[in-house]
């Protein structure tokens, strides 16, 4: 079980709306008749229907899409809930997750460089003087390399 997120709700209403009047589910006809066969999703070829559906709109297509979305929304939920529930709803491993999933964003590299204004005891030691150089600190030069 994963939650219905709300970006999803206009989508299902709309296929909703669009639906034949009695029908059961939003996905009919062959993908759905596939999907429940002995081999799954796996006979659905949905890779080739999104190639298509992607040079209709107009969208260069990627490698491996599935992958990629999988990833993107992985990262995006990574961002609001912590790491072993995002895994739970997506069926992996935070292990996974870390190693094949998760991304580095744009917006994480904006988020970075936000510079705000010191506080608390950086601040103090910024008014201080008390914070000299880093390499001072550990007595040796940014060129020594000896540990």
């Amino acid at each position: 079980m994963i939650p219905l997120f709300p970006e999803l709700w206009p989508i299902l209403e709309e296929a909703y709306e669009l639906a034949l009047v009695g029908a059961e589910n939003v996905v009919e006809g062959g993908y759905r008749d596939a999907a429940l066969s002995e081999d799954g999703w796996k006979n659905c070829n949905l890779r080739t229907q999104f190639q298509r559906i992607l040079k209709r709109a107009g969208i260069p297509s990627w490698l491996v899409p599935f992958q990629n979305l999988r990833a993107s929304r992985e990262t995006e939920l990574a961002h609001t809930f912590p790491l072993h529930v995002v895994t739970e709803w997506l069926g992996n491993t935070p292990q996974v997750a870390l190693q094949h999933y998760l991304q580095v964003t744009e917006k994480d590299f904006a988020r970075a460089c936000v510079r705000s204004p010191p506080t608390g005891a950086a601040k103090s030691a910024a008014k201080s003087g008390a914070a000299g150089a880093r390499t001072e600190s550990h007595g040796r030069t940014r060129n020594d390399k000896s540990p």
